[in-house]
């Protein structure tokens, strides 16, 4: 009986083995299905200029999400290029054949759209549902000047999420870098602040995704971070028994929650972002004046704001990028000085910053 069930077991595991690596693979959703798809033809075809002419359906919507999505997979191997204008080119050719994206289109037609596009390949396919919460996709990758199909293949998934999920790009980061600081004086505190400068540095995390089917390019999505920095702010005047001057010193723990659109092109990638920051103190604030030093116990800090770009360009793994934002809080700092709250100032804060992230794409 022992030796029935090892040998059961030892069935069973080359079973999974062997049908791992068969061409039954059933894909969890499109897009998987889709990146496996232009992971072995960019494997097959040359480096060249390629247009994906046609995605027969029984739905129109549903050819031109998976279009898109096989545009988006070659535009990330950075092997095979795509045309410029290369959607609205295919909207003047489909009119003057009077034809749809979502029509069955066989090789020599599809070479024909080639030809008018100038590209050197061609991709082109079908889309069905089989059932069982199934569907079928075949691509087939022709020649335009050979008249030969390079590559074609059928693979199978679930319908299930298939075409609703987006793409999706998570990304982990570093930065550092400094900032020109201003400081406004509150009504508790007599003098003139001095403009100054602050380190920065902070840990980045952030999520987007590819939601707008006709600008494959664009993501949109939030991203949070942990900075650090220290702000001493320095002040001067004349009391009435001479002149003073003063400063404040504390550190604090910024979490901005921020909403990011993101275009990307080629290896260059163009981030705007906007959103709340709330902070948190360091320790007690330090208080200076002359011969007199003291401190104070810090109170919750004011949230503020912040918007930004942060222009990057791929390098290795990740993308080298370089931050400038502008950062103000919406009320006074205070602290505790024994006797009540204390407001002693307001900031605002120009930053730039260095800074590398590794993203992980669906």
């Amino acid at each position: 009986m022992k030796k029935a069930w090892i040998l059961f077991v030892l069935v069973f595991l080359a079973h999974w083995v062997f049908a791992e690596d068969t061409d039954d693979t059933v894909y969890r959703s499109i897009n998987d299905a889709i990146k496996s798809f232009v992971r072995e033809m960019s494997e097959v075809l040359p480096a060249s200029l390629v247009a994906v002419v046609s995605m027969e359906t029984s739905d129109a919507e549903i050819s031109k999400d998976i279009i898109r999505r096989i545009n988006v997979a070659v535009t990330k191997t950075k092997k095979q290029q795509r045309i410029e204008r290369e959607e609205s080119r295919l909207a003047d050719i489909y009119k003057e054949l009077n034809f749809q994206a979502s029509d069955k289109v066989d090789q020599k037609s599809a070479q024909s759209i080639g030809e008018m596009l100038g590209v050197q390949f061609v991709i082109y396919g079908s889309y069905k549902e089989t059932g069982n919460g199934l569907f079928e996709l075949e691509i087939v990758a022709a020649g335009v000047n050979t008249a030969a199909i390079f590559w074609e293949d059928i693979k199978k998934g679930r319908v299930k999420s298939s075409i609703s999920i987006p793409d999706w790009n998570l990304s982990l980061g570093l930065r550092a870098g400094g900032s020109a600081r201003f400081y406004a004086l509150s009504n508790d505190i007599q003098g003139e602040a001095d403009a100054g400068g602050a380190f920065e540095g902070g840990f980045q995390v952030g999520a987007l995704f590819g939601i707008i089917p006709n600008l494959p390019n664009l993501e949109i999505g939030l991203q949070t971070e942990l900075l650090f920095s220290g702000d001493t702010v320095k002040y001067s005047g004349n009391d009435g028994a001479g002149d003073f001057s003063a400063s404040f010193t504390g550190y604090t723990l910024a979490i901005p929650l921020l909403a990011k659109v993101s275009y990307r092109l080629g290896d260059f990638v163009f981030p705007l972002f906007l959103g709340p920051v709330f902070n948190i103190p360091l320790g007690d604030t330090k208080y200076s004046s002359g011969d007199i030093s003291g401190s104070y116990t810090a109170s919750p800090l004011p949230a503020g704001f912040t918007v930004g770009i942060a222009p990057g360009l791929k390098l290795g793994p990740g993308t080298l990028f370089a931050d400038i934002r502008f950062t103000g809080d919406f009320k006074n700092t205070a602290v505790n000085d024994g006797a009540g709250t204390l407001e002693i100032y307001r900031r605002n804060a120009l930053s730039f910053s260095l800074g590398y992230e590794i993203g992980i794409r669906n």
